[in-house]
């Protein structure tokens, strides 16, 4: 072999190798902003799942049926009613890769004449930005609700919080 050739073979496997890595980087930015579209999409139907109730609040329903059907939508009127909050508060976590427990539950009387409250007491344990997703979710949960108290700890990539949410109930 010459020295062209060792000089072209050279040229050859340099140009070779940095194809190699831009095709890489470039894979490797696809699957990031792929990731990014799949964790939006999980948000998306999230919240078109907690802000389905919100459908009978603004839609012409007339009648006693109507009346209950837009007060469900913010206060919780039965136990069948609060089994299925629960759910959806374990479901949406679970769906974002955040492992939730139920610490507490109970019913405490309020100034209200009307309403109690439901007093949950949930711990959260994941990723730092899905357990923060979570809290944002339950800040907009499409019931008169708040958060209570809120004690997030952040450790190295695992985040674990307890959140006590208050939710109006019927007396």
């Amino acid at each position: 072999m010459n020295n062209s050739s060792i000089t072209l073979l050279l040229t050859s496997i340099v140009l070779l190798v940095m194809t190699a890595a831009a095709a890489s980087l470039v894979i490797y930015k696809q699957e990031q902003a792929g990731e990014e579209v799949r964790s939006r999409m999980v948000d998306l139907k999230i919240w078109s799942d907690l802000t389905s109730a919100e459908d009978s609040l603004v839609s012409p329903t007339d009648g006693e049926a109507g009346s209950r059907s837009r007060l469900r939508a913010l206060v919780l009127l039965s136990e069948s009613d609060t089994i299925a909050f629960l759910t959806t508060v374990e479901n949406t976590a679970k769906s974002l890769g955040v492992g939730v427990t139920t610490l507490d539950l109970k019913e405490e009387k309020i100034s209200d004449q009307y309403f109690n409250e439901l007093v949950a007491t949930f711990s959260l344990r994941g990723e730092g930005e899905a357990v923060e997703r979570v809290l944002k979710l339950l800040e907009l949960l499409p019931y008169r609700s708040h958060i209570g108290s809120l004690n997030l700890n952040r450790g190295l990539g695992i985040t674990d919080a307890t959140v006590v949410l208050r939710v109006s109930t019927i007396k």
